[in-house]
This record gives C-alpha cells, sequence and structure tokens, in this order.
C-alpha cells in the first residue's frame, strides 16, 4: 500500500480535478434541484415536531441558529421566514411536506448513488429501486439527527459563552468553528463510505471527508463575503433573489461533496495498484 505523500497528493488532486471537470458541474446541478425541493419540507417536519415540545418561539430561534450555521448571507432570513409562515398553517400541510420529502429525498439519494457509483468505479449498479428508496428515508434520519446535533451544538455554545465570560473570544470562535467542521466531516465520511455500492477504505475516504469539510467552510466565508459586497441578486431576480442564491450555495456544496468523492476515489484507486 503506498502511503499519501506530498508527489501523491498533487497526483490526487490532479486525478480529482480531471474527474469533476468531466461529470462534476453537471451532477451537481442535478442534485442542486433535488436537494432544494428536499430542503423546506424536511425543516418543516422537524420544526414542526419541534413545535410541540419548545413552542414556536423556542423553535425560530434554533432554526434561525441552523440556518446561519449552514447559509450565507441573507439566505438564513429567507429560510426562517418560510418557516415561520409555515408553522402557522393547517395540520394538513404536513402531509403535503412528507410527501414532496419523500419523493425529493428519495430522487437526491437515488441519484446521489449513481452519481458516487460511478465516481468509485461501480458502473453496474444491481442495486433494486426500492433499496434505493428505502436507503433514502434511512439518510433522511441521519440528516435529521446530525441538524439536531448542530443546532444543539450551537445553542449550547451560545450559552457557554454567555455564562463562562471569562473565557476568551477566541477560544469560543475557535470552538464555533472547529465542532461544526468535525460534525461536517462527519457527515461527508458516512456518505462517502455508506451511500456508494463500492466501499472504499477508510484511508481513502477520510482525507477526502476532511477536504471537504475545510473546503465547505472556506467556500461559505467566501460566499458570504461576496453576497454582501459583490452580488445584488434582488436586482436582477427580485424577491427571488435569495431564492437563487440558495440554489447557488446548494451547487457549490454539492460540487464540493462530489470533488471529495473524486479525491478519495484517487486515492482509493493508486492504493489498489
Amino acid at each position: 500500500m503506498r502511503k499519501v505523500t506530498q508527489l501523491g497528493i498533487l497526483r490526487y488532486f490532479k486525478s480529482a480535478w480531471l474527474g469533476f471537470s468531466q461529470r462534476g458541474q453537471l451532477r451537481a446541478a442535478a442534485l442542486s434541484y433535488y436537494a432544494l425541493l428536499s430542503l423546506f419540507p424536511l425543516l418543516v417536519l422537524l420544526l414542526s415536531a419541534a413545535n410541540l415540545i419548545w413552542g414556536e418561539a423556542v423553535v425560530l430561534e434554533r432554526a434561525e441558529l441552523l440556518a446561519q450555521r449552514l447559509f450565507p448571507g441573507d439566505v438564513p432570513s429567507m429560510i426562517i421566514s418560510g418557516i415561520g409562515a409555515a408553522l402557522n398553517q393547517e395540520q394538513s400541510l404536513n402531509f403535503i411536506a412528507l410527501i414532496g420529502l419523500l419523493w425529493a429525498a428519495s430522487s437526491f439519494f437515488s441519484n446521489l448513488t449513481m452519481a458516487l457509483d460511478t465516481i468509485f468505479g461501480r458502473t453496474d449498479s444491481d442495486r433494486p429501486m426500492w433499496r434505493n428508496r428505502v436507503a433514502g428515508a434511512l439518510m433522511i434520519g441521519i440528516l435529521a439527527l446530525l441538524l439536531a446535533g448542530t443546532v444543539i451544538i450551537a445553542y449550547g455554545l451560545r450559552l457557554f459563552s454567555r455564562s463562562i465570560l471569562e473565557y476568551p473570544a477566541a477560544v469560543m470562535r475557535l470552538l464555533s468553528l472547529l465542532i461544526p467542521m468535525l460534525l461536517n466531516t462527519l457527515i461527508l465520511t458516512l456518505l462517502l463510505r455508506y451511500v456508494p455500492q463500492a466501499r472504499a477504505q477508510w484511508r481513502a475516504i477520510i482525507p477526502g471527508a476532511l477536504l471537504g469539510s475545510i473546503g465547505w467552510e472556506i467556500s461559505r466565508g467566501l460566499f458570504a463575503w461576496y453576497l454582501e459586497n459583490l452580488a445584488n441578486y434582488s436586482v436582477v431576480y427580485g424577491s427571488l433573489g435569495a431564492v437563487i442564491a440558495l440554489l447557488l450555495w446548494t451547487y457549490i456544496s454539492l460540487a464540493i461533496l462530489l470533488f471529495s468523492a473524486e479525491f478519495s476515489a484517487a486515492i482509493d484507486h493508486r492504493q489498489h495498484e
């Protein structure tokens, strides 16, 4: 087995870029469509359940923490506005959200599975369609738990920073960056390991997951700066400006996911040579 060296890393980046440039951009665009359709039904269902426990005010506060953690720019305010309106609707909306979530999420994970199978060299997928749908439902549950964990951690850090005033602000900023990054790495590791049928080695999966997590944090900061200083989507798209920004951010996030998969696949293929 070959170890990951500096020269090897350059080869892996080159191989990952070649693979992504051939097929990644189109797949990221297609996955963005299903991901965007899944986002609002998932949030409505999760927050409707949380509303029964904590009440609307607490739910919206914690949803805002999650949205600020996941999305840059003015996108969180648009999401919170939509969620607040949805929570005031009749319960029949939850059933509609459930149907929309199951359809969009199962389609998303089915297409994600095919994309990752191709990246990891498994083009003759024999997994039945119903198994893809079941896997999609399971991934929804896992994602919901991880999102809930993100909210709890963010809320806990905020309370901790208020109660332990003698802690330096730099320490709290570091914790607020590192802990969500670890969660992002965990999510990417699970996706790259268990979604594709071809099982790559852990030593190939973890570097790709770390790369994706770091890339996501950097791109999130850059995209937030871009929205605040350069882009003004409301001038061109009007009230749809925030939606366009959300769609673009979803595309960037999925492009990072697919590039991370290409990087892990490059390591895995080289180790099998």
